[in-house]
């Protein structure tokens, strides 16, 4: 639009700007943008055309003189914008100085009004400095209303001093205070001496009185200490009632906390919870236990000028960290697309699984999503509780089946004002979202963030105690069975006869007090089944003192001798009543009496064993017999019962199986008062008609392959594998006892197949049966099983060899990569060779981290190398390398003995150079011995203090390598300063070396070992050898640091009790079916554990519950598939047919605790044609199981084993049980397991049918307790 002659000079605003050029042509340009009618005016400039091109020949002369004026140029101010230099190039010199340059670039460049205008923020005041206000209009126009211009001087003002005092006031009201002093001429004291005093002309007016307030502060508590007494009677604190860990109330670590929260806002003088707060390295210790009628006495005490704070209970620590009174960030909350479809009911049944039973209060997850990520929060006004729900959220997300404790909390923020932001309802409930972001370890609720939230697996409660008996034909006389099992059966046969719920069992002592049947009665009893009992001793002489109530009520006696002792008969006879039942232990068979029937019948009679009726009543001559064939002739039955004399004696005969229901209706009949005369005849076989008379006097009776006999529970003999492969395992974490072997599937994973003659343990295999570490991947292994990482052994091939496994070498057989495996030399064992490989590899991954392998053998330097623990295997290793490669080795021990031992077997270490490994002298020792320099590689293993001391010896440039922090999780703090003059610290361990698979270092390490061979600084350690069930003894020694050395497993010259196991495989499906108990996917959980990789889960219903389990079981690599069809013929087809489609079965196992679902007969006609159609499909299935809390499919498995296919019918009895709201049986998470563990071992039974009973838990003495803890 303008005319090439003329430029834009100054950009005022987007609908202004000012132009320059020579007088003529802005002339006519003016003229006919005026005729345009746009407003233009010419302003009078002497024909000098600022701001353009026309005044560049003014530049050079205006620069030089400037230079003169503005020697130091200044930077410029953040509040100078520029309007010659654009934004953009506000970072290059000539823009952040106030120079000469810059004053010259402003005369020649455009103006920049628009652009810079655009940077002054709203509500700014602007002050021109100017010979008039030339920039207001511009800037009215181009500012927002809210800013402030003030001119300091105007054209045509008639006072301009009056409108510079205006714009001083106008700051003011802006809020700025002038320095209007600088307006007065300056006051000159002291004033001439005629000027008049003032002070005397102002009195005070005495003659009024006036009040005078007096304010004092209300007495506030300003400590940092404080200490809480609290008891869960009292309202405030009743709420806590709902913290229920493993049976006990205990005091949540997030009401420790809040009480923290609490003490500080009393010390600032803030009302309490009104104070957002920090909390940082926050450590867990222990969570008090509560008691109903004792006080909790919390004490809480903070650090004034660190905020680190401590929370006892009375002695014992339950909570340390850091608390900063502070405003806190929060992360945006994390959201995902999972539906928010698990109800508070079903979450807190996930984590009564876990032994956590919250109630009240605590139940404070309202909804949450299958994978954890997200959830609703209740907020009732409660911080404990939400804090405690945030913490339940994350136990919800752990892996672990039992109890996983809180450990740490990296940061834990609470902004109150925040949270009141987020609060809503739903469902008349306030509710706020939280959500878990997996990648940065974070929860947030509203205004509370969790981060770095770390947690510690508590070992899982005890699974055997569930006993096992098998139900078996047991003829009268029998002599295969053992003592205890013959005690077992002749209790049952008394129970049967006894017409009450209990029976009263009485051991008479005589002259023989430490008789068998005594001692193991008591263990029996221990184990009896759904018998009730009362159980006294006597000795003789009481009896006798007692002339008519001692053994009036008694049912069972047992005694020694009763056919030769004379004594004890006439005393019976007096004193016993008729029908009772006697055992006794009889050890002299060459003086056996036959007594007359009318003293006592003998029953049955085993091995040392024989069980009597004592007195017996004569059989009645009123008798009858029924037949009854099936469940419709137990009609004909009652009616002929009915129908007889009440002391008639009545028969039942059926045949094998009985009908269902008869043994219990029998059972009923002789509990009642008349017509109890009731026997039950099963026939497994045609019985001659001349017995029938006289061998039935027993309420239940069976004639089986020309034997009289009864079926009962027999205690299981567990049958031990001997020549399978099996690992090392701890049946209870933390009880060293209970290590034993069991059957272990084909290891999975690449490499060299070696069978293991020697495995080694060491310290971290303590740590993790103690369960002071966790196992790596639980879940994976079920049994918690890798237990050793070094062996020595034979391939295939027959090639003797040793080396290294991350994890589980206490095996008989591993997979080992090849880089890891050395020949043994022909002149070492291979129990030499065991001791080798992981002490050597962990100390030369120290010297290869140190130094190069060049470098190692260059002896032209000096170096110094302290080692930890010399009498250890590490220590050793690490002695004889350093010995080998010309180091000045330095050691510690912790006694004489260790020194004498060393010296002995190193004879060019020196004695000085060996230091004592319990106090800090051995610093003193390294320190004088090099002159204050230290060492140049340290190996340590000690902790605290000592660790501490332990860096003090590390020399400029030298490594501090640490072997114990890694690998025992020790929560230690590196005090930067030993981290100065170069000196390094790693924490090693050797483990995640070889799992990363770092290839360079591993095949350093395996050339280093090598070489070490051949030069012979690398030979066998001391050690000490123990037999495989021996393991319990190894580690305790470990544990006791007693040994020197290694300490070994001797795998092959003694055999191996094996205890069998399920063995899945992964390309076989394991279908379950179940109702609605849980029972069935902790039985889905054993499977995965085993090995099983494909699963199909048919429930009653699909639940939340299960497909939170679905989606557990998925994340760990399993192929789930789930239905819930009602199993009827056509629905067993279907059923079966999907389940072919994923690839051959290889289990069936059908859960049953629902009687609901067993009283019109559905489920056993599904059973049946689940049972013919799997032997069509799948005939090579090897575990077929029924887990019933009834006797229901016995006969289905019954006869499945009697053709040659496997079965397994399982009945469990729990001690405690609750029904589920379904109706069917409601197991707890221990009693699942138990059930599940042994099903595990039913499976591997010859026999069909077996019993599973919860065992009561003996109460053991306290000073047998602390024995046990202390091995």
């Amino acid at each position: 639009m303008c005319p090439p002659e003329i430029e834009v000079a100054c950009h005022n605003s987007s609908e202004s700007s000012t132009i320059s050029g020579p007088a003529d042509v802005m002339r006519e340009f003016v003229s006919a943008l005026t005729a345009k009618r746009i407003f233009a005016k010419e302003v009078p400039c002497s024909n000098i055309a600022y701001h353009s091109r026309y005044i560049a020949e003014a530049g050079p002369a205006l620069l030089q003189r400037l230079k003169e004026v503005i020697k130091t140029p200044r930077a410029r101010s953040e509040r100078w914008v520029s309007t010659s230099v654009p934004q953009d190039r506000w970072n290059e010199p000539i823009a952040k100085l106030s120079s000469a340059e810059y004053h010259t670039n402003n005369l020649l460049s455009p103006v920049l009004f628009e652009e810079t205008s655009a940077l002054i923020p709203p509500n700014a005041v602007l002050v021109e400095i100017a010979p008039h206000g030339l920039l207001q209009a511009i800037l009215k126009r181009s500012l927002p209303e809210s800013c402030c211009n003030i001119a300091l001087t105007r054209r045509g003002h008639p006072d301009n001093a009056y409108l510079v005092l205006e714009a001083v006031g106008k700051l003011y009201m802006e809020g700025y205070t002038s320095k209007i002093e600088a307006l007065y001429p300056k006051v000159e004291f002291p004033v001439s001496t005629s000027t008049p005093m003032l002070s005397h002309t102002v009195e005070w007016a005495h003659e009024e009185k006036w009040s005078m307030p007096l304010y004092t502060s209300a007495d506030r508590i300003s400590a940092s200490s404080c200490t809480f007494v609290l008891n869960v009677l009292d309202e405030e604190y009743s709420y806590l009632r709902g913290c229920v860990v493993k049976g006990k109330m205990v005091y949540p670590f997030a009401a420790a906390l809040v009480a923290v929260w609490d003490t500080l806002a009393m010390f600032v003088g803030v009302p309490k919870k009104q104070m957002s707060v920090e909390f940082r390295d926050v450590h867990l210790f222990a969570q008090p236990v509560l008691h109903e009628q004792r006080q909790l006495r919390l004490s809480v005490d903070l650090h004034r000028g660190t905020g680190r704070f401590e929370v006892m209970d009375d002695n014992s620590k339950v909570a340390s960290g850091f608390i900063y009174n502070k405003h806190v960030t929060f992360l945006p909350e994390p959201k995902t697309n999972d539906v928010i479809d698990l109800t508070s009911e079903d979450i807190y049944t996930l984590l009564n699984n876990k032994k956590y039973s919250y109630s009240g209060d605590f139940r404070s997850i309202y909804a949450a999503n299958s994978s954890m990520t997200e959830a609703l929060m209740l907020w009732r006004n409660n911080w404990v509780t939400l804090v405690d729900g945030l913490l339940q959220l994350n136990v919800l997300r752990q892996t672990h089946d039992g109890v996983s404790v809180p450990k740490q909390i990296g940061c834990l923020s609470i902004d109150v004002i925040e949270h009141n932001k987020h609060k809503m309802d739903l469902d008349g409930e306030t509710v706020v979202r939280a959500g878990v972001y997996d990648v940065y370890n974070y929860t947030r609720c509203g205004g509370v963030a969790i981060k770095h939230l770390k947690h510690q697996n508590q070992p899982l409660e005890s699974e055997d105690n569930f006993a096992l008996k098998a139900l078996q034909f047991v003829p009268r006389n029998c002599n295969n069975l053992d003592f205890v099992s013959t005690l077992h059966v002749y209790l049952q046969i008394v129970a049967e006869n006894v017409n009450r719920n209990y029976v009263n069992i009485v051991s008479i002592v005589t002259y023989n007090k430490d008789a068998k049947i005594f001692k193991e009665i008591k263990n029996v009893l221990t184990d009896i089944l759904n018998i009730n009992y009362k159980y006294d001793e006597m000795d003789i002489p009481e009896i006798k003192k007692n002339n008519v109530n001692a053994l009036a009520d008694v049912d069972f006696v047992l005694l020694h001798d009763l056919s030769t002792d004379d004594n004890i008969c006439q005393l019976l006879y007096c004193k016993l009543r008729q029908n009772s039942f006697v055992v006794s232990e009889e050890n002299n068979t060459l003086g056996k009496r036959i007594r007359p029937s009318a003293v006592y019948r003998t029953v049955s009679v085993s091995g040392e064993l024989q069980l009597v009726q004592w007195r017996p009543s004569r059989v009645s001559s009123n008798r009858s017999a029924v037949s009854v064939h099936s469940a419709s002739d137990i009609r004909l039955l009652t009616a002929t019962r009915r129908a007889m004399q009440p002391e008639a004696h009545l028969q039942v005969l059926t045949s094998q199986p009985p009908p269902q229901g008869l043994k219990e209706l029998i059972r009923t009949w002789r509990t009642e008062p008349a017509r109890n005369q009731v026997s039950l005849v099963v026939m497994q076989s045609e019985t001659p008609d001349e017995l029938m008379d006289t061998d039935v006097q027993l309420a239940f009776n069976v004639w089986n392959k020309g034997q009289w006999g009864g079926e009962y529970y027999v205690p299981l003999q567990e049958k031990y594998e001997g020549g399978t492969r099996a690992m090392l395992e701890s049946a209870r974490i933390g009880d060293i006892e209970s290590l034993h072997w069991v059957q272990a599937h084909e290891p999975l994973n690449d490499g060299v197949k070696v069978n293991v003659h020697y495995a080694a343990l060491n310290t971290v295999d303590v740590s993790k049966a103690t369960g002071r570490i966790p196992f790596e991947n639980e879940n994976e292994s079920f049994n918690h099983g890798g237990y050793g990482m070094d062996f020595s052994g034979v391939t295939e091939s027959g090639a003797r060899v040793m080396g290294v496994v991350s994890g589980g070498a206490c095996s008989s057989e591993v997979r080992a990569a090849p880089e890891l495996l050395w020949p043994v030399p022909e002149h070492w064992t291979l129990e030499d060779a065991a001791t080798v490989p992981l002490p050597y590899i962990s100390a030369f991954y120290c010297f290869l981290r140190t130094i190069s392998r060049t470098r190692l053998v260059d002896k032209s330097e000096e170096y110094t190398l302290l080692v930890h623990g010399g009498a250890g295997a590490l220590g050793q290793a690490a002695i004889s390398i350093g010995l080998g490669l010309g180091y000045e080795v330095f050691t510690t021990v912790s006694d004489i003995k260790k020194k004498q031992f060393l010296m002995r077997l190193y004879p060019q270490l020196k004695g000085e150079n060996i230091g004592n490994s319990r106090d800090n002298s051995f610093g003193d020792l390294v320190l004088r011995a090099t002159n204050g320099k230290g060492c140049y590689i340290v190996i340590n293993n000690v902790r605290g203090d000592l660790k501490n001391v332990s860096l003090q010896c590390c020399s400029d440039s030298g490594t501090t390598y640490d072997m114990f922090q890694l690998s025992h999780q020790e929560n230690y703090i590196l005090p930067m300063s030993y981290l100065s003059r170069e000196r390094s610290y790693v924490s090693i361990d050797i483990t995640s070396v070889i799992k990363k698979w770092i290839i360079k270092d591993i095949k350093m390490l395996h050339a280093m070992v090598s070489e070490g061979i051949a030069r012979g600084y690398v030979r066998p350690l001391t050690r000490v050898s123990y037999a495989p069930h021996a393991a319990p003894r190894a580690l305790r020694l470990l544990a006791a640091s007693a040994h020197r050395g290694r300490v070994l497993l001797h795998l092959r010259d003694t055999r191996l009790h094996v205890l069998p196991r399920i063995i899945c495989q992964p390309d076989e499906v394991q279908l379950i079916l179940c109702d609605r108990s849980s029972l069935g996917l902790h039985l889905a959980d054993r499977l995965i554990s085993r090995g099983a990789k494909k699963l199909y889960v048919h429930c009653a219903s699909l639940t939340p519950h299960l497909r939170y389990k679905l989606r557990s079981w998925q994340k760990r690599g399993v192929l789930v598939e789930a239905s819930s069809e009602d199993l009827n013929k056509e629905g067993i087809s279907d059923l079966m047919g999907n389940v072919d489609r994923l690839g051959t079965v290889g289990g069936i196992y059908v859960i049953a605790t629902d009687a609901s679902d067993k009283t019109d007969g559905k489920f056993l006609s599904a059973l049946n044609k689940l049972d013919l159609e799997s032997r069509k499909l799948w005939p090579t299935l090897r575990y077929f199981a029924v887990i019933s809390s009834d006797m229901t499919g016995m006969q289905t498995c019954i006869d499945r084993v009697s053709n040659g296919y496997p079965a397994t019918q399982l009945k469990f009895n729990l001690i405690e049980t609750s029904v589920a709201n379904e109706g069917g049986l409601e197991l707890s998470a221990s009693q699942s397991l138990g059930v599940v563990a042994a099903a595990e071992r039913a499976l591997h039974s010859p026999h069909p049918a077996l019993l599973a009973h919860q065992l009561r838990a003996p109460h053991a003495p306290l000073l047998q307790q602390i024995a046990h803890v202390a091995g």
